[in-house]
Formats: C-alpha cells, structure tokens, sequence
C-alpha cells in the first residue's frame, strides 16, 4: 500500500452495484463479471458510503492514515484486484483537476408514484403500452376430477373449474380484440376449463383468424381433454398447443404421443422428486417440454431442497443493472400481464383480487386500476426478510410460490419453513 503523506481518492467503477442490510452487512457486485465481495467491517462500509454523499461526486477521499488501516487497506486491495475500483493519489491528478466519478441511480421519468404525486398520473392510450400478456379463460367447465386441480393454476398457467359455469362473450373478446390492436401485446394464451366445451368455439376461431395480429396464441388443455377438434386443428400458424401433463399419467397419454409428439408445447407438473426423475425417463425425448413443480404444502422438503434458492444459485448467471434497477420497481413475473375470466373479471395475477370487469369498465380502467392499486405488478421484495438482505435485488422478483405459501421469500438464505 502507498506509504506516503499525500491523500487519496478511492472509488468504484459505475458498473458496480452496492447493498447493505439493516445489520450493515455489505455487498458490492460487479455487473460485468458477476464477481461480488461481501464485509461486514464497519471501518470499510464508512468509507463506500462516504462515496454515495452526493456533495463528494461518487469519490472517498482518504488520507495516509486511514488506507493503513488493517481491514481497510485489505479491502481497497480486494476492490483493485477485482476490478471493483481504483485508488488514486491526489498529485496524480493535478491541483486543477476536477474528479468526478458517476454512481448510477435510479431515476424513473414515469415511475407511478412520482406521477402520483406530481399529479400526472392519467388514463391515456399509452397504458395499452403496458400489456405484453393477456390470458383469457373462455370458460370454466371440466369434467375432469385431477388431485390438485383447485392448485394448479394458482402457481402456473393452468385449466381451472368452478361449481358455478360461464362461458366468456365472443362479444366482449371482440371488443378487447380491437382495443389490442394499439398495444404492445406479444402473447395471448386461451385457456378454460375444458376449452373444447366453450359455447363460441367456432366464432373464437374465426376472431382470431379474422385479427391478423403479429403474436402468437397459445391454447392451454389438459391432455385428456385434448381431442381431435378444429379447434386444436386449426391452420392457423399463429396458433401453438400448450399441453398440461399432471400425475397419475394414464397410459391415454402415450397413446398420444404417437401422433401429437413434435407439434405441441408439454407442461408437466410435478410434485415430488420421483415425478421428475420418472418425467425424465419416459419423456425426455420431447421436443419441447418443461417441468413445472407444484407446492401441495405436504411437499415442503422437496421444495426446500429443489426449489428454494440458495446463494450460489442468486449468483450463477451475471445481473445486469438494468435487471437490477427493474427489480428495485416492478416484478417482471407479473408486469404487463392480465388474467380475464368468464364473467368478464379481470385480475393481474390469479393469487390477487380483481381490478375490475370488463363488462362495466374499459381496458385502460383495468390497467390505470393495477397501477394505481399495485396487487402484483409492482410487488417487489421490500418486506421481511428480503428487506434486510443483500441480495434482495439481485434475487428474482417475487413469484406465484410465494403467494401460495404465504411467504416473502423462497431462498435458503432465510428460513421460510
């Protein structure tokens, strides 16, 4: 370390990221090489938020002394090393030199409470801008009797039933279909009940062909309600097949593989790790397939070992800070997304409550509703305990799992369980 009297300025490049708990445990990320080094010296943590004043411009000054300190002097080695930052001496720089360093900060032109308070937030067009998902449940009438049907679509995309029955209106689907025409919309899944039931089976095929969008549309059937009918037929090349696979698997489903292999998307569910090893035996071969988990509550091992993260998993793939900054605003499991029900009821999330119906209010209301209310679209981690961790950022937003068990967090590195 340098040994002379002159003084230093000790800063961190602006693609680090910088967190620390309520028990000033720190943590600085490198979001090009997703390296991070983590102290809990106070001696250390004094020093990086004396860069995070703003009168000091992103920029420690520190003298002979302090860079002698034991912790410190090894923590400023650690940060050159990695290429976290850089130390530099004063009359290196020149007596006119100014050094500014920049520290990246969020700052949202339209971010929603901003809006709120400066008294611009709206309806207008550009909310239609934020739709990139809809997913429209034409009805909810099954007849069949699946273990955790009432589960399923609680924690993925699923068919769902009710004791009470309704069809959606090809009307109000017509109706919304126009409105979609001046979005952004990328995906549109149709799903039911058993969809092959629905009273417009023919007309919905007709509207979709009829609107010429530029995004695809999933339809989403359990496999033993999967049958030979247009609707699954169809010629349309926007139209993809998403097939629901939950166990017991009947042997009916080999049956329908042989003819119905390559042409559709496999979704199975499982609930334990036996279900997947046996997934990966017998199915494997799929051309395209994913593997679901679903939490029972009487799984909560198999999810703890499996699914809950652990440190090594939040740092396995590098984070970039425009994912970091997004974590800090919006959940990206549920932003831009809607469920539409049969009678018209809209959520944003199928664990939340309405934010209205569309036989009463329009699309723009639906979507100024969800960001004026926030039931998901903005639920970020800033509770307990992801509110007093490092990674509270760096991890993904919260998903549908920590709905269904009521928890903040789905990590190892704090106990849910």
């Amino acid at each position: 370390m340098k040994n002379s009297n002159k003084k230093y300025k000790f800063y961190l490049f602006p693609h680090i990221y910088y967190a620390k708990s309520k028990s000033n445990l720190f943590l600085l990320y490198n979001t090009k090489t997703g390296l991070c080094i983590e102290s809990e010296s106070s001696v250390c943590l004094e020093v990086i938020e004396r860069m995070y004043v703003p009168a000091n411009l992103g920029i420690a000054e520190l003298n002979n002394n302090e860079i002698q300190e034991k912790s410190l002097s090894s923590f400023i080695k650690r940060v050159i090393e990695y290429e976290f930052g850089n130390l530099i001496e004063q009359n290196e720089l020149g007596s006119d030199t100014m050094f500014v360093n920049f520290i990246p900060i969020l700052n949202l032109q339209k971010d929603i409470e901003r809006l709120k308070v400066e008294g611009k937030f709206t309806i207008g067009e550009d909310l239609l801008t934020y739709i990139n998902e809809l997913n429209i449940y034409v009805n909810n009438s099954c007849e069949l009797e699946c273990p955790n049907c009432d589960i399923y679509y609680k924690q993925t995309k699923s068919c769902y039933k009710t004791t009470s029955i309704n069809n959606l209106s090809i009307d109000l689907i017509r109706a919304l279909f126009e409105n979609l025409k001046y979005s952004l919309l990328k995906k549109i899944n149709i799903m039911g009940g058993d969809i092959s039931k629905y009273n417009d089976l023919k007309r919905l095929l007709q509207l979709i062909d009829e609107y010429k969008f530029d995004f695809e549309f999933h339809i989403w059937a359990h496999y033993q309600n999967f049958s030979k009918n247009e609707f699954f037929l169809s010629d349309n090349t926007n139209l993809i097949n998403d097939i629901i696979v939950s166990f017991p698997i009947e042997k009916e489903f080999e049956d329908f593989l042989i003819n119905n292999e390559t042409n559709n998307i496999f979704h199975f569910l499982i609930e334990n790790e036996s279900q997947y090893r046996e997934i990966e035996k017998r199915f494997s071969h799929l051309n395209q397939y994913d593997i679901v988990p679903i939490y029972t509550g009487n799984n909560k091992l198999f999810f703890q070992e499996y699914i809950c993260m652990e440190k090594e998993d939040i740092l396995a793939n590098i984070i970039s800070f425009r994912t970091i900054f997004c974590n800090q605003k919006l959940n990206s499991n549920n932003f831009g997304k809607l469920y539409l029900f049969p009678d018209g009821t809209v959520k944003s999330n199928m664990n939340t409550d309405a934010i209205g119906n569309l036989n009463s209010i329009t699309l723009l209301e639906i979507i100024y509703n969800e960001l004026d209310k926030n039931t998901a679209w903005r639920k970020i981690r800033d509770n307990e305990p992801c509110n007093n961790c490092v990674f509270q950022y760096l991890c993904p937003p919260p998903s549908n799992y920590e709905f269904v068990m009521n928890k903040n967090n789905l990590c190892n590195l704090k106990t849910i369980f």
